[in-house]
């Protein structure tokens, strides 16, 4: 790979994070919200891809649906349940009035 390849994308990159910086001081509202929704989508995106696979992670463990159903049940109902309560965090901000 070129080393003006990797220069380039780094400043596109510093570009966009700069963007969604000066977006989020504008508008925090907004930035918590999209703050939140990523947050959120990459914890239900593991709860979702351990049951696609029938396999979920946890520290150093494997849970495998078969071999084990109660590790298994139990992480993708818990990151299920950490991704709605950051979902509902990020809603509640953004409706939630500011008291200054």
């Amino acid at each position: 790979m070129s080393i003006i390849r990797i220069m380039f994308g780094v400043i596109i990159g510093g570009c966009i994070v700069a963007g969604l910086l000066i977006g989020a001081v504008r508008f925090p509202r907004v930035g918590m919200v999209g703050m939140c929704g990523a947050g959120a989508g990459l914890v239900l995106w593991v709860a979702y891809d351990g049951l696609r696979t029938g396999v979920i992670g946890a520290k150093r463990s494997r849970y495998e649906r078969d071999s084990s159903p109660w590790g298994f049940w139990f992480y993708i109902s818990f990151y299920t349940l950490i991704g709605a309560v950051v979902i509902a965090y990020g809603v509640y901000y953004l409706l939630q009035p500011f008291t200054q």
